[in-house]
C-alpha cells in the first residue's frame, strides 16, 4: 500500500492549486487539438483489439511509432501474460526536473468492436498530450501509458502497479485517466464533461487529495474548454488499481450516455467529435497543469505564502495572510472525507469568519471568482 505518498502529495497540491488563472499561452499550445480526430480516425481502422488478436499488436505498434514520431526515445513494452495471452502496456517516458512523476494513462484494448469512443477517445487524447510535452520542459517527470486488458479487469493497469512502479524511480504524485471522451453524436449533455475523484473508497486516506486534485481539473476544464465540468466518483476504469494501492487519481470521462459501448458500431460516426476535441484540449491544459510547465505557468516557487490559520475564543476563524494578496472572496472549511461544513463568503479587508466546529482535523480552502484557490490544512484543538 502507498498510504505514504498522501504525506508527500501536500506539497504537489499546493503548486497544483496556484496559477489557476487564464493563460493565453497554454490556450496556444491546445491549438491543434483537432489533430486528436486524426488518431481517432486511425484508431477505428485498425479494427477489433481484443485480447491475442493481431488487431491489438497492431495497435501497440501504432502507438510506439507515434510516440517515436513525436520525438520520444525512452519507451518501454510492458509484457504480461493474461487470459492465455502476452499482453503489452505501452509506456513511455518524458524526464522531468525531478523523478517524482505523473501518469497519464488510457485503455487501448476494445471489446466486439473498433472501440473508437471506448476507448480509442482517451488514447488519442493521451497522444495529444504527450505531443504538446514533447518539447517542453517539466518540472515533474510524466509517464504516459496505454494499457492492455481494461476490458477483461484492469489486467494492464494492474500490473503496471504491482509489478512496474516500484521499479520506477521517483515517487507517483497523480494519476490521470482519460477512459471515453466525447459522447454520442447528436445526443444530449454533449456540452459537459465527469471530472472523476475518489469518493469514499478504501483505502480512505487519498480521497481529500484526489478530490483537491480534481478541483483543479475542473478549473482547467472551465477555463480552457467550452464544456461544463461535473464532479463525479471514479469507477470501472484504469484508475481503480492506482486507487486501491493508495495512489492518488483523477480522470476524464463524457458526460452524455454513449449507447454503442462494446458493440461494432463503436465508431468515428458515432461519436461527438466537436465535444471529443474540447475533451482534447481539457486533457492537454492538465497535463501542461501538473506536470508544472514553468514556461507556461511557472510554478516552481511557491505564488501564495502559507497562511497562519487559528481558533479564537469567539469560535472565529481567523488568519494572517503573510503576504497573500487581499483578494479571496469566499471560504471553505472541508473535513478529511470531503464535506463542506462551511461555506461562506469574505468581507474584503477581513481576517477572520465566524465558525463553530469541533476539534479534529480540517481543510480550508480560500477562493475567489476568478478560478485561483489555496487549500490549507487547519487543526482545531480541544479547549
Amino acid at each position: 500500500m502507498r498510504y505514504f505518498v498522501n504525506l508527500l502529495i501536500i506539497t504537489f497540491l499546493s503548486a497544483s492549486t496556484q496559477a489557476q488563472i487564464y493563460n493565453p499561452n497554454v490556450d496556444q499550445a491546445l491549438d491543434d487539438a483537432d489533430l486528436a480526430v486524426s488518431y481517432l480516425r486511425t484508431f477505428e481502422q485498425l479494427g477489433i483489439k481484443e485480447p491475442g488478436s493481431s488487431e491489438l499488436s497492431a495497435t501497440a505498434n501504432w502507438l510506439v511509432d507515434q510516440y517515436v514520431g513525436f520525438g520520444y526515445s525512452d519507451i518501454r513494452r510492458d509484457t504480461f501474460h493474461a487470459l492465455g495471452f502476452d499482453q503489452q502496456n505501452i509506456v513511455v517516458r518524458k524526464s522531468g526536473q525531478v523523478n517524482d512523476y505523473v501518469v497519464i494513462g488510457s485503455h487501448y484494448d476494445t471489446d466486439k468492436g473498433p472501440g473508437v469512443n471506448d476507448n480509442g477517445t482517451g488514447v488519442s487524447a493521451t497522444l495529444f498530450a504527450a505531443d504538446i510535452l514533447v518539447d517542453l520542459q517539466t518540472y515533474y517527470t510524466v509517464y504516459f501509458m496505454n494499457f492492455a486488458g481494461e476490458e477483461d479487469g484492469f489486467l494492464g493497469s494492474e500490473h503496471v502497479v504491482y509489478n512496474l512502479l516500484d521499479s520506477l524511480p521517483g515517487t507517483l504524485r497523480l494519476m490521470i485517466n482519460l477512459d471515453q471522451l466525447g459522447g454520442t453524436s447528436g445526443g444530449s449533455g454533449n456540452d459537459r464533461i465527469y471530472c472523476e475523484r475518489d469518493e469514499l473508497s478504501f483505502p480512505w486516506e487519498n480521497d481529500q487529495s484526489s478530490r483537491l486534485v480534481t478541483d483543479t481539473l475542473a478549473n482547467l476544464v472551465k477555463l480552457y474548454t467550452s464544456l461544463e465540468p461535473v464532479l463525479s466518483n471514479a469507477y470501472s476504469s484504469d484508475y481503480i488499481p492506482f486507487q486501491s494501492a493508495g495512489y492518488v487519481i483523477t480522470g476524464l470521462f463524457q458526460y452524455s450516455t454513449y449507447v454503442h459501448r462494446h458493440t461494432i458500431r463503436d465508431s468515428l460516426n458515432k461519436v461527438d467529435t466537436l465535444s471529443f476535441i474540447q475533451a482534447a484540449r481539457a486533457a492537454g491544459a492538465a497535463a501542461i497543469h501538473f506536470a508544472r510547465v514553468p514556461k507556461f505557468i511557472g510554478v516552481n516557487d511557491a505564488v501564495y505564502p502559507t497562511v497562519q490559520l487559528w481558533m479564537n475564543k469567539e469560535n472565529e476563524l481567523c488568519w494572517e495572510p503573510n503576504g497573500m494578496p487581499e483578494k479571496w472572496t469566499s471560504l471553505q472549511l472541508m473535513n478529511l472525507t470531503g464535506n463542506v461544513l462551511v461555506n461562506t463568503g469574505i468581507e474584503p479587508g477581513s481576517d477572520r469568519v465566524k465558525i463553530s466546529e469541533i476539534p479534529g482535523i480540517y481543510l480550508v480552502k480560500f477562493s475567489n471568482p476568478a478560478g485561483e484557490f489555496h487549500t490549507q490544512r487547519l487543526i482545531i484543538p480541544g479547549r
